[in-house]
């Protein structure tokens, strides 16, 4: 049997009252009609898509939300870390200030985690970076950013112009069209 959503929601009610609950209460929690849950509760108890689920869920990591969210702005923090300090004060007359993960260069804002920024600050000469850091980063901005379809920006932007002409009332009349006449 496939995973779908409503396994997963039985799992996850098993693994949050750490099986507390009845395998009926946490089927009708997972939205099993209730004349059923019994039934369908005793099956998915026995299946091992969903006994894996379960514990996978009941380790203490997957629990604690607000420890895996400090945990991330932690490794944040320690990324910024390896990013060097501002190398200027100032950049063509705009004052630069930097706070905590963010730069202010006159009235634009730059993030320290973002790629693009980053190598930006880089291009600018307010931050310098190692060339494994511009090529990680480098390697990094397709997926944070996608690519460029396959028509171009200009073909991009060009059709987007002739969509609004088409829809835009007061858009010039076009030439009518001679059909054929029967």
């Amino acid at each position: 049997m496939a995973m779908n959503e409503q396994k997963e929601l039985f799992a996850r009610a098993i693994a949050i009252s750490g099986g507390r609950i009845s395998n009926r209460e946490a089927a009708i929690e997972a939205g099993y009609s209730e004349k059923t849950a019994s039934a369908t509760g005793s099956r998915l108890r026995k299946d091992p898509e969903v006994i894996a689920l379960i514990e996978k869920l009941s380790t203490p990591m997957a629990n604690s939300a607000s420890q895996q969210g400090d945990d991330l702005a932690k490794a944040a923090v320690k990324v910024a870390d390896t990013v060097p300090a501002l190398q200027a004060d100032s950049f063509y007359g705009e004052v630069i200030v930097q706070t905590g993960l963010q730069v202010v260069i006159g009235d634009k804002n730059y993030s320290l985690l973002d790629p693009r920024d980053l190598l930006t600050l880089a291009g600018m000469g307010i931050v310098t970076l190692t060339q494994s850091q511009i090529k990680s980063l480098q390697t990094v901005l397709p997926y944070k950013y996608g690519k460029v379809g396959e028509t171009g920006k200009k073909e991009a932007q060009q059709a987007a112009a002739e969509e609004i002409l088409q829809t835009d009332t007061f858009a010039p009349l076009r030439s009518p069209s001679i059909g054929r006449l029967q």
